[in-house]
This record gives structure tokens, sequence and C-alpha cells, in this order.
């Protein structure tokens, strides 16, 4: 029997209706997973940070609210896990500074805010065997330590570690600390009092240095601010050396000697026979 015109009208309408239908559920199903917002629910384990520091969402619980009505809540620990693909945070492998106050997170164009803290590190202080320095002429210069800066009594901080114009014999107060920086405080102070500055004195001159001998003794012509030693003896201000031995080889040492502000100068040296003996 073959279908009539009224039978063909009514499938064709069935048809139609079974595509419309088919149409508005797979439109319906593809607004399932739209997203109408996210929220943080749980804080992450570690909000508080040094710089320096990178940032771990380890412990982080994210709800995505959907526009189905449905929710979904992901453990959130890092952007590159697998299980949480699509999501994204603003600081990620970054070293954090103190600049960075909070965390920006992205899924599907919705972003959510956490606040975090990030404080500057502290650091020791220099330490005392660390500090060497050379105060000589008027200026006292510090083997540099890097990352360190200097200053002299009540001066302000400088970062070189030469000081000049100073007085030779005058004592100073060299104060020493690692500076701050984007990531650390400046550490405590190590402070060495008293250095003294002191000048240098040249040699003395070999015109100056006029020796005369007997078989017995030594004697060094006067020369203003100088002392003097015979062989290994001890410095002083003796210049003549007796109670020796007739026709024996001696070395006459010449320095100027020390003063307050001043250095004992390099020393120079003489050999002296003394006479054979009168017979």
């Amino acid at each position: 029997m073959k279908p009539n015109f009224a039978t063909k009208k009514l499938g064709l309408v069935c048809l139609v209706m079974t595509l419309l239908l088919a149409t508005v559920t797979v439109f319906a199903g593809c607004n399932d997973d739209k997203v109408k917002s996210i929220s943080i629910t749980t804080d992450p384990i570690k909000i508080t940070y040094l710089a320096g520091e990178k940032f771990d969402a380890t412990g982080m619980i994210i709800t995505v609210e959907y526009k189905n009505g449905k929710s979904e809540a992901i453990k959130f620990a890092d952007n590159n896990d697998p299980n949480n693909e699509g999501y994204t945070y603003d600081v990620y492998k970054k070293n954090l500074t103190i600049e960075d106050t909070q965390v920006v997170f992205t899924y599907k164009d919705k972003k959510v805010t956490l606040k975090i803290t990030v404080s500057k590190r502290n650091v020791d202080a220099p330490k005392a065997e660390q500090i060497t320095y050379i105060a000589l002429n008027g200026a006292l210069t510090v083997t540099p330590i890097d990352g360190a800066e200097y200053k002299l009594g009540a001066t302000d901080w400088q970062d070189s570690n030469i000081f000049s114009g100073l007085t030779n014999g005058s004592t100073y107060d060299l104060s020493v600390r690692f500076k701050a920086s984007e990531i650390n405080n400046a550490s405590e102070i190590t402070t060495i009092t008293g250095i003294k500055v002191m000048g240098t004195q040249n040699a003395v001159s070999e015109s100056d240095f006029k020796v005369t001998s007997t078989d017995t003794t030594i004697t060094i012509e006067e020369i203003e601010g100088a002392e003097y030693k015979l062989d290994n003896g001890e410095w002083g201000s003796a210049r003549e050396f007796t109670g020796l031995s007739a026709n024996t080889s001696h070395t006459i040492y010449v320095r100027m000697a020390a003063t307050e502000a001043l250095l004992a100068s390099e020393a120079i040296a003489k050999s002296v026979t003394t006479k054979p003996t009168r017979t």
C-alpha cells in the first residue's frame, strides 16, 4: 500500500522535529561546561614567602561553578600538573619579590586572586675575620667583600672600600655590613675599632750611613730620628757597639725609627770588619 500525501507530510514533520530536538540537545550539551565563575575555597599551604622563592600552590582548592549549576572542586598543585590542564597563574616559575602581593589564577578566561606576603631575607653580618685592611699614608683601604658597604665612624655608608684624606697617627672605627638588595635586608653591622692610620718614611740614604771602627768597637755617625742594630741584636738608639773581637766581620743596620704617626722605614745594611789587634 502506497503512503498517501498526508502520511508523507506527517513523516517529514516528524523528521524535522527530531532534528530540531537533536540540535537543542547538542547546544544544551555545549552549554553544560561553560564556566560561570571560579573561586579559591582552600588556600595553599604556603602564602608567606621570602624574596627569591617561587610560588607553591600545593594544597590549594579551586572550585569551578558552571552555568548549568554544576560545580567542580580541583586540588591545585602546579599548572604543569596534567590533572590541572588549562589552569595558569601569573607568577609561575618566577622568583618572587616584595612587589608580588597577589597571585592571579585563570581558567577559561575566569580569574581569581590570592593574596600573598613576600618579605626580604635577613643575612648574617660579615665575620670580623673577613675584614682585612691597610691603613697607610692617609688612607684606609678595606679588602673588598662582595655585596658589602662601609663607613668610618658616623659618616654615611658607601660602596667604595677606600677612605682617603685621613690623618696619619689618628685612629678610626670601621663598620662593615652587607647592603640591602631586592631580596635581602641590610645585615647587622660588624665594627673594627681603633684602627690607626700610619705614614711611611723613606729609608736612610747610603751617603748618610757612615761607620768607623777600632779593633773592639764600631761607631755609627748620628742620623736624626734613626735607630740602629748590630747583627741579629735589638733595634735601639745606641750608635756605638763595644767589646767586639778584633778582625771580625759584622753587619750594621740603620733605619728611621717609628713615631706616633709614622712607621719605621726600611732598613739598610753595611758590612764592617773590626780592625786587627794592635801589637
